[in-house]
Order: structure tokens, then C-alpha cells, then sequence
């Protein structure tokens, strides 16, 4: 029973996500986003940076947290004719699956979630956002704009069970998003690209335990190179294309400030074609 519970969960998170993932990409910025998949990482960036935005007034309580989620299915039904009910159930029962068998099936225990990434989820739930907070611990400066999207999804139907299910989430979005790069693309540097990226994601990041916040950054970046490389392969609908290298970079280098020369692709694409 808990299992079921575990899964159907995981099946309204991605909804959640996924609404807003096409409401921003499809109602605000115009994108035409062919990947069903690419929807979820782009509702996931959008969320982050709407709990970061509602961290500066408010704490992230489970009141704000269960609007958020509520509002995600007034979405679906104001814009219901720009949706496939089917294709979207579809979809979702196949990635929730993915997310679950992810979830239930580590069975390693890592401290660094309850060293790191947990306390400052719980200041984020409790507190309105702390400046400076690394100087209360050092603990805090080891974290990243992902527990963002962990700590909005605290609310009163998922209890703090919510915070566990946007990352194997994300993971599953990133696996199905090259599987269907791969199949769909005619040109064969992309298609290549996609079987390595998706190749390397399931060899080396397959422990939900294990992904921190190492991972995630690294699928980002692998996202952000794809469109690099797609900006110059298909010479159709660039703007689209560069915005969407500036989103990736950006959300890469705020989850691992490691990654912070993802922002040299952007800058490339920029000063090579400043006249368009």
C-alpha cells in the first residue's frame, strides 16, 4: 500500500510540474518545445525560481506549498484545449514509473542530506529567506537552488514526504528526454550525442542516494551542450534555441557554481551572432 501511495505521488508531482513547465514555455515564452519531457526540466526551473521569489516575503509553509500544487490543475483545466488528457496521462504513468523504481529501489544511506541539504530545506519551510545564512553554519553553504524545488513541495497531501520526489523526478525527465532526442533526430551528431548523454546517465547516475547535487548540475550541463551543439546543426528557429542555452547554463552554474564556465557557451553563441 505504501508503494501504491509512493507512486501515485510521484504521478501527481510530475503533473504539477509539468503544467507549469508548459505554461511557461508555451503560454509566456512562445517555445515550441516538441519534447513532452523537456516541459517537466523546464516546470522545475520555473519553480525554483517562483519558491525563491516567495522566500523573500514569505516562508514556504505547507499552506503556500498546497496553493502552488492546486493551482497547477486550475492551469490544466483554464488551458484544457491546448492539453492531450491522453498523451499526457500516458506520458506520466511511464516517467512516474521510472521515478518510483529510482526511488524505492536504493537502498543506500547517505549522510549528506541530513548534514547539508535537509536543514536548509526545513529554514526554507520554516523562515523567510536568511541572508548570510552560511554564517550561522557552514553546512548551509553547501547547498544549491534545488532544495528550492524540494522545499515547495511540502504540503499538507505530501506531508515532507514531497521533498524526496521532484529529484527522481527530474532524473526520469532527463533519461526519457534523450531517449526521445535520440529517436527523433535525423541528424546524426545530435542522435550520437543523445545515446552517449543517455548512456552516461544510467551507468553513472542510476542511485536516487547518490545524486546530491552533483548530478542533476551534470545532466543540466549535458542539456546545455545538446542545444550548443543543436544551434549550429540545424540553423532553424536560433532564438528559440539560444534562449533555451541561456536557461540551461544559467540553472546549471545556480545548482554547482563549479560549473560556472557552462557560461562560456552562452557567450560564444552571443559573440559569434551578435548581428542577429
Amino acid at each position: 500500500m505504501d508503494f501504491l501511495i509512493i507512486y501515485v505521488f510521484c504521478i501527481l508531482t510530475s503533473f504539477c510540474i509539468y503544467s507549469y513547465g508548459y505554461f511557461i514555455s508555451n503560454i509566456i515564452f512562445k517555445f515550441r518545445i516538441n519534447n513532452f519531457y523537456e516541459n517537466i526540466i523546464l516546470g522545475i526551473i520555473f519553480l525554483t525560481f517562483l519558491a525563491l521569489f516567495l522566500n523573500f516575503f514569505f516562508d514556504l509553509n505547507s499552506s503556500i506549498n498546497t496553493t502552488i500544487f492546486i493551482l497547477s490543475f486550475v492551469i490544466t483545466i483554464f488551458y484544457k484545449k491546448n492539453f492531450d488528457i491522453v498523451k499526457i496521462i500516458k506520458n506520466l504513468i511511464i516517467l512516474s514509473f521510472i521515478a518510483f523504481l529510482t526511488f524505492i529501489l536504493d537502498q543506500s544511506n547517505r549522510p549528506d542530506a541530513g548534514l547539508y541539504h535537509l536543514p536548509y530545506i526545513s529554514i526554507l519551510n520554516e523562515e523567510k529567506i536568511i541572508l548570510g545564512s552560511v554564517n550561522l553554519h557552514f553546512r548551509f553553504g553547501h547547498i544549491s537552488s534545488l532544495q528550492y524545488i524540494f522545499a515547495i513541495f511540502n504540503n499538507y497531501i505530501f506531508k515532507d514526504n514531497g521533498i524526496l520526489i521532484p529529484l527522481t523526478i527530474l532524473y526520469s525527465s532527463f533519461i526519457l528526454f534523450f531517449f526521445t532526442e535520440y529517436k527523433k533526430n535525423s541528424d546524426i551528431i545530435l542522435k550520437l550525442y543523445s545515446l552517449l548523454s543517455l548512456i552516461f546517465i544510467l551507468t553513472s547516475m542510476n542511485r536516487y542516494s547518490g545524486f546530491g547535487n552533483d548530478d542533476p548540475a551534470h545532466m543540466f550541463y549535458l542539456i546545455s551542450t545538446y542545444y550548443f551543439l543543436k544551434f549550429y546543426l540545424k540553423k532553424t528557429n536560433l532564438q528559440e534555441v539560444f534562449n533555451l542555452v541561456v536557461i540551461y547554463c544559467i540553472y546549471t552554474f545556480l545548482i554547482k557554481q563549479f560549473y560556472v564556465l557552462v557560461i562560456i557557451l552562452p557567450s560564444i553563441l552571443f559573440l559569434l551572432n551578435f548581428k542577429k
